[in-house]
């Protein structure tokens, strides 16, 4: 077999007759590894738009070039040239890419792993679907880059600017992207599960459906955010200003919410059970259909103003009435919102309350 690791290779007219991707409509993929008479294809170009790598039979391909060696001297003057697709014909996996100028560049389903991008101009750049596994693109200018579906897994995108960037659909798991401008960002849909984004600027970034279990967003700046519908399970929010962001029906289980600023914010229907929000502020919130059982919740004047519904009314009221106060006001009070108290959610587990006799209502009976 002649198709070796790093060949660019087409479809063959009978490649459609046993596969429905790589097939005559392919017309160039990179061979990125091989077993035997077995290559797995990248694919590169589709006339179709199809994507994605897989393992195919040798036979049914025919190789069209083969990627050339990184030269960081003439890359560097294709892109000075105009030539911004040409340099797709390098090998770029950890190449020294520090410092380029790749502004609006063509890197779209790119091999750039490991690849060192520090410094780097990259705004208005294609790198939907590219690989940016452990890359390095601290201080990076990526605004308003395009990184659709782009694999960014252990990349490291500190202080970089990735203002109005599209990331949705992406893959950040475990990137650092602490002290990074994400402010108007599209993360969408985006995986950024143990992701580093302390003291990140997240404000008015679209994370709606965006997976940020474990991930570290302390001190962000999170102001007029979209996290609807996110998972937030076990993240650490602590000291972040969500004020004003649109956390409906997120999933906040175990997070980290203390000092957080949730002043104005909307968490209607979000799972806030064993969520710390000591010293939170909670100043007109929305946290109607929320569930806080287990959670720990501020008494503070950041705590006032809630928007609550009966359900969250009634836990709360029970709460209160559980107290043990012998005082004949508080009991006067207690005697009158039993009735709400009793229909908390949780009663059939904590038992139902009773009236208690007031002191002085007591000792008048007895006399």
């Amino acid at each position: 077999m002649d198709i070796k690791a790093g060949d660019f290779v087409k479809g063959k007219p009978e490649a459609s007759i046993q596969y429905g991707m790589t097939d005559e409509n392919m017309t160039k993929g990179v061979v990125t590894g091989v077993n035997g008479e077995q290559i797995k294809i990248k694919i590169i170009e589709h006339a179709k738009g199809r994507t994605g790598a897989f393992w195919v039979e040798a036979k049914y391909f025919e190789v069209i070039g083969h990627q050339k060696e990184f030269n960081r001297v003439e890359v560097l003057e294709l892109l000075q040239n105009g030539c911004k697709k040409a340099i797709l014909d390098y090998n770029l996996s950890g190449a020294n890419l520090s410092g380029a100028n790749l502004s609006e560049a063509d890197l779209s389903r790119a091999d750039l792993s490991e690849a060192d991008l520090s410094g780097a101009n990259l705004s208005g750049a294609n790198l939907s679907e590219a690989d940016l596994s452990r890359a390095d693109l601290s201080g990076a200018n990526l605004s308003e880059a395009d990184l659709s579906g782009a694999n960014l897994s252990g990349a490291n995108l500190s202080e970089a600017d990735l203002s109005r960037a599209d990331l949705s659909g992406a893959n950040l798991r475990r990137a650092n992207l602490s002290g990074a401008n994400l402010s108007e960002a599209d993360l969408s849909g985006a995986n950024l599960s143990g992701a580093n984004l302390s003291e990140a600027d997240l404000s008015r970034a679209d994370l709606s459906g965006a997976n940020l279990s474990r991930a570290d967003l302390s001190g962000a700046n999170l102001s007029e955010a979209d996290l609807s519908g996110a998972n937030l399970s076990g993240a650490n929010l602590s000291e972040a200003d969500l004020s004003r962001a649109d956390l409906s029906g997120a999933n906040l289980r175990r997070a980290d919410l203390s000092g957080a600023n949730l002043r104005r914010a909307d968490l209607s229907g979000a799972n806030l059970r064993r969520a710390d929000l000591s010293e939170a502020n909670l100043s007109e919130a929305n946290l109607s259909g929320a569930d806080l059982d287990f959670s720990c919740l501020p008494l503070r004047c950041g705590g006032l103003r809630w928007k609550i519904d009966k359900r969250l009314g009634a836990q709360l009221a029970y709460h209160l009435c559980s107290m043990q106060c012998n005082d004949a006001e508080y009991l006067k009070m207690r005697n009158s919102i039993l009735v709400f108290a009793n229909q908390f959610h949780r009663v059939g587990e904590c038992g139902r309350l009773s009236e208690i006799a007031i002191p002085e209502e007591k000792k008048a009976a007895e006399e």
